[in-house]
């Protein structure tokens, strides 16, 4: 039978070693089986005890559920304020794209008769600019016109058949109005 050897490396002197082959040594000896009766009365226990905690769970639920429904309105109304200010400072810092917000609103307008756009006169000028970027020119059929009372971000699009608003009061109206008609469903 060959050699083996064992080298140990320790930090602290060792005060005994015992070596041996007999593996039943190192487990140990079994335990004995626990009392059936204890362990169905621990069954029992533990069933009431999940049922206890489920039943707390559900009205934590409940309550969870009535807590935020009866605040809901105002929770929504006070992020629609946020998200407003936040979409303020985007707008004040230029950080749109003036020229998308044309495209939508001339995107449901009827193509074929003349279109009168209004848009802030800030607008028009970063407009005219993101066509010349592009190396386009303004569609052939629609008049653009600088207005003071159209904000930054917003423009109105005139057709014979009505207006084509688009503006941030009126999208932020409709999130608004969404978020509040969800809550029955």
């Amino acid at each position: 039978m060959a050699k083996s050897s064992l080298t140990l490396t320790t930090l602290r002197p060792i005060a005994s070693v015992k070596i041996t082959t007999d593996l039943k040594t190192l487990v140990g000896k079994p335990k004995p089986s626990a009392d059936p009766e204890a362990l169905k009365a621990d069954k029992e226990k533990l069933a009431r005890t999940g049922e206890g905690l489920s039943r707390a769970a559900a009205a934590l639920q409940q309550f969870q559920e009535e807590l935020f429904g009866s605040h809901r309105d105002p929770i929504v109304r006070l992020s629609i304020g946020i998200a407003e200010k936040i979409l303020m400072r985007q707008i004040d810092a230029g950080q749109y794209d003036i020229a998308r917000i044309v495209g939508e609103a001339l995107a449901v307008a009827p193509a074929q008769e003349p279109i009168t756009v209004r848009m802030n006169p800030q607008d028009l000028e970063v407009y005219d600019k993101a066509l010349q970027d592009l190396g386009k020119s303004r569609p052939g059929n629609v008049i653009f016109k600088g207005d003071g009372e159209v904000g930054r971000a917003e423009c109105v699009v005139e057709t014979s058949k009505g207006l084509i608003e688009s503006r941030i009061a009126d999208h932020l109206r409709l999130v608004e109005e969404a978020l509040l008609r969800d809550k029955t469903e």
